[in-house]
């Protein structure tokens, strides 16, 4: 008797895990957006994109872009955040980090900023060099972009890291 009810739960476990339609349990299976955002001029890859910034000249720009075998066009950056997630480009009541929309250019969209422009927009100061022999460091914060593509949609860069360099 015995037998036979474990070879029931057997069976039953058995057709249980074989009636699964996915082949595999990977952690973030659905995390992909439909059309990549990618930083054109990324100076590095590390935990995300980064540029590097040096504080003898401030000024910087990141070229964000889809691929254009999407068919889809940016038609501009909504929202700019600079902060620890992404959460703040949906708080109605975070400021935008940029004065307004910044229109696109086909496949592309170019938003321009600077290190002072970090501590006035977003409070947040340069940060000072740990040691003496460090050459980089981070900011304490990354860039989130709201982007709108002309058929409306919307898609949410990854994080943007500033490396800043003296």
């Amino acid at each position: 008797m015995k037998i036979l009810k474990y070879s029931v739960i057997c069976l039953m476990l058995l057709a249980g895990f074989s009636s699964c339609k996915k082949d595999g349990f990977q952690p973030l299976d659905a995390s992909a957006p439909p059309i990549q955002v990618t930083v054109a001029n990324k100076s590095s890859q590390r935990n995300g994109p980064s540029i590097t910034v040096s504080e003898a000249s401030p000024n910087f720009s990141i070229i964000l872009e889809i691929p254009e075998s999407s068919g889809r066009k940016i038609k501009e950056i909504q929202k700019v955040s600079f902060s620890s997630g992404p959460q703040d480009l949906f708080d109605p009541e975070v400021e935008n980090y940029a004065s307004g929309p910044i229109a696109g250019s086909n496949n592309k969209v170019t938003f321009n900023s600077s290190l002072d422009e970090i501590l006035s927009n977003a409070g947040v100061p340069k940060p000072s060099y740990p040691s003496s022999g460090v050459k980089a460091v981070d900011y304490p914060g990354n860039f989130y972009f709201l982007i709108v593509l002309d058929d409306n949609s919307t898609l949410i860069s990854t994080q943007v890291r500033i490396l800043m360099v003296p």
